[in-house]
């Protein structure tokens, strides 16, 4: 969850009638529907996601979220998640890295036949956390409140 995001942004060159221009590989990317969901889930990563989905459900286009994220916010992976479910059948989600917490709730949300893991995908989901090292199963957060000093 310490992840960042990522500022890696390289170019690429575009000829086309109206001249020779530099293009970042995230927008030729876009351009042919994927949308990278890297780094933390935090709100600005994650509405960052839901306007590049939203753009390509606009313009009537299927959509590909590739995610690479050692999650993050519930609260904002909730907002990509809400974002998705406009797609219905019309969009993939692939796990090429890691999808663990919050990114492996997202990917599991992904369509029925349209979810998958490249072959040296890692994905983790843990039992939940109440604070920074508190957390475990349902019956090990009752028996440690039960045994807490008030």
């Amino acid at each position: 969850m310490g992840q960042t995001t990522t500022t890696w942004n390289p170019q690429v060159v575009e000829e086309s009638n109206a001249g020779v221009r530099e293009i970042s590989v995230r927008a030729k990317m876009l351009s042919r529907g994927y949308v990278f969901l890297d780094g933390a889930i935090t709100g600005e990563s994650a509405q960052a996601v839901v306007l590049q989905l939203l753009y390509l459900q606009s313009e009537g286009r299927n959509a590909t979220l590739v995610i690479d994220s050692g999650g993050g916010s519930v609260q904002a992976g909730l907002m990509i998640i809400d974002a998705m479910k406009g797609f219905g059948e019309e969009l993939t989600v692939i796990c090429a890295g890691t999808a663990m917490s919050m990114a492996a709730v997202i990917l599991a949300a992904g369509p029925k036949g349209r979810r998958f893991i490249l072959p040296h995908g890692t994905v983790m989901i843990h039992e939940p956390l109440i604070g920074e090292n508190t957390g475990g199963s349902a019956s090990s957060i009752r028996n440690l409140s039960e045994n807490m000093e008030t």
